[in-house]
């Protein structure tokens, strides 16, 4: 079995926590935060498993940027903001 890795936001919102999967734009909650990320990965299987019944789980994943592209390449540029400390130069730097 392939792992996938995925972006989690958890935050509390009143007297809940909210769990948000960015990358697939799956959300869930909890009563705490421990249950909201638990029901977000259970949330986000379900969706990848239905994704995979019906046949597109390779689509959803490519458009969620999680699968290369085969007829994409890629190329780089400079960049000077990169340099900066505050940026995260790994999430700007595409993969083949």
């Amino acid at each position: 079995m392939a792992a996938i890795t995925l972006r989690a936001n958890l935050q509390r919102e009143r007297n809940q926590w909210i769990g948000w999967c960015p990358d697939l734009d799956v959300t869930s909650q909890g009563a705490t935060r421990d249950e909201a990320e638990k029901n977000l990965r259970e949330a986000v299987e379900l969706f990848l498993e239905t994704c995979q019944e019906m046949g597109t789980v390779e689509e959803v994943l490519r458009e969620a940027g999680l699968l290369p592209i085969p007829e994409v390449t890629t190329f780089q540029v400079p960049w000077p903001r990169l340099n900066d400390s505050r940026s995260d130069a790994s999430a700007a730097t595409p993969s083949t």
